[in-house]
């Protein structure tokens, strides 16, 4: 007579899935999006300049600087996305990466140049500065996991979209945050339309990454990586103005007193939006996920 097996028994230890591979067709839906981006930015930023005096050119070419190299970065590491994410060698593919980026930003250093109506040493300045986000956006498009990189460049575009708007109705904007004509009260909402403004963007960054990943079987740091990818452009964007385009900024802020003021505080409404996308989205996509964990245990 056989005695019945009472050994405990040990519940095997399920396996994390693997990272699903991302498709041709989003890498390259990715790319499509990042270069009209990119083209639209550059004909929006060559209207306003368009028949404008020298002075006139070189103060809007400065207002429009960080949307311009924001869209560079974004074409850049959506282009370079999209031609490295087969490559499996981490050295070649991050030079494809660059190389791609580069190959983006040298077509928009070619349409500032031979259509923008600014001084040569402006205009260059200008277009070496879109050249160069170009190739860093390809070289954190080398990044892995694939994944990340495309849930964090996907999310990117509600970011632009929704930047672009409140930069398109401002003026009403800043009246229902309270502007009444006053300059304090234009600052003062100014202040409350940013703030507002980036905390939106940092929550669909956070958000849409968040969807695009929770199937996709990667780590829980790469969710709020993914969310963190548009305030980092942001940033970076910022770097530039601030930092690649010297000429270009010097030059207009000479052209008067009030000018300075304005630019100064564009700078410092920008840092912040950076470090609110960048902080919100990461924090947004951390605690979805987080909050998936806790219900499936």
């Amino acid at each position: 007579m056989t005695q019945p097996d009472t050994a405990p028994r040990v519940k095997p230890v399920p396996t994390p899935p693997s990272a699903a591979p991302v498709s041709a067709g989003v890498t390259t839906t990715i790319a499509v999006v990042g270069l009209v981006w990119l083209a639209i930015t550059l004909a929006v930023g060559h209207g306003s300049l368009h028949g404008n005096a020298r002075d006139i050119a070189l103060s809007t070419a400065v207002l429009s600087l960080p949307a311009l190299i924001q869209a560079a970065l974004f074409a850049g590491a959506a282009t370079g996305f999209a031609v490295s994410f087969s490559v499996r060698r981490t050295g070649l593919r991050y030079a494809v990466g660059v190389l791609a980026g580069l190959g983006v930003g040298v077509l928009a250093l070619a349409v500032v140049l031979l259509a923008y109506a600014m001084p040569a040493g402006a205009g260059t300045a200008l277009g070496a500065s879109l050249a160069m986000a170009g190739a860093l956006g390809g070289a954190l498009s080398a990044v892995r996991p694939a994944p990340m990189v495309s849930s964090g460049l996907l999310a990117m575009i509600p970011v632009l979209v929704l930047g672009y708007a409140v930069g398109h109705f401002s003026e009403g904007l800043l009246r229902l945050f309270g502007a009444n004509g006053s300059a304090a009260s234009r600052y003062s909402a100014s202040g409350y339309l940013g703030f507002t403004s980036a905390l939106v963007q940092g929550l669909l960054a956070g958000l849409v990454s968040y969807l695009l990943l929770r199937r996709s079987g990667v780590r829980f740091p790469a969710f709020g990586l993914a969310g963190a990818l548009p305030g980092l452009f942001i940033g970076l964007a910022e770097v530039f103005t601030r930092v690649a385009a010297p000429r270009l900024l010097s030059l207009a802020t000479e052209v008067s007193a009030w000018d300075k003021v304005i630019y100064g505080l564009g700078n410092g409404n920008r840092a912040n939006q950076a470090l609110v996308v960048f902080f919100v989205g990461a924090l947004t996509a951390i605690i979805a996920h987080g909050r998936t964990l806790g219900r499936a245990s």
